[in-house]
């Protein structure tokens, strides 16, 4: 569990189906991401699928946290990180906001707690986001975060039907500064 001023993130419970339901089920939510919109049934899924690897030891081990809020207990966002390299210490993360809490700073604050977990207890020594160049908010969250852009890979994927441009942001556990 990590927690911020306004937020606690935690590993999900089916308990959160209905708040988590609330921004995959938009389609504004899930655009950048790999997967459609998803009613209670596919969350469900999903939740079972991805059940956390804490603490993360192995390539390939992740987590998912939902950031619920204090003030009212909704979880609002999640957000993840995964072992990309054990031997490295490299790792990735993302995130998912309910549109309604967009334009608020919790993407940051949730994004800050990640980082400072993966620089600290998590002994990450870089950690990488993937986004899509359309994806304006996610661009400017990671240049608020200190990470640069290292990458662009041109239309190397297709997602929902569409050619995609991806950037990869980058930072190191020396650069990472709270």
């Amino acid at each position: 569990m990590l927690e911020t001023s306004r937020l606690i993130l935690r590993p999900l419970t089916f308990e959160d189906a209905d708040d988590v339901v609330a921004y995959q089920s938009r389609p504004e939510a899930v655009r950048f991401v790999p997967f459609g919109v998803r009613d209670k049934a596919a969350v469900l899924e999903a939740m079972e699928r991805q059940k956390p690897k804490i603490p993360l030891v192995e390539t390939g081990d992740y987590f998912i946290l939902g950031a619920q809020l204090k003030s009212t207990g909704q979880v609002i966002a999640g957000f993840n990180l995964g072992l990309d390299n054990s031997a490295d210490r490299v790792g990735a993360f993302g995130y998912m906001v309910n549109p309604d809490f967009w334009g608020q700073g919790y993407a940051f604050e949730g994004a800050t707690a990640i980082l400072d977990y993966a620089f600290g207890e998590g002994a990450f020594h870089r950690v990488t986001a993937q986004i899509d160049q359309r994806n304006e908010p996610s661009i400017k969250l990671a240049e608020k975060l200190g990470l640069r852009r290292e990458a662009t890979f041109v239309e190397h994927e297709r997602l929902k039907g569409e050619w995609v441009t991806e950037h990869i942001y980058a930072i190191l556990a020396r650069e990472w500064k709270n």
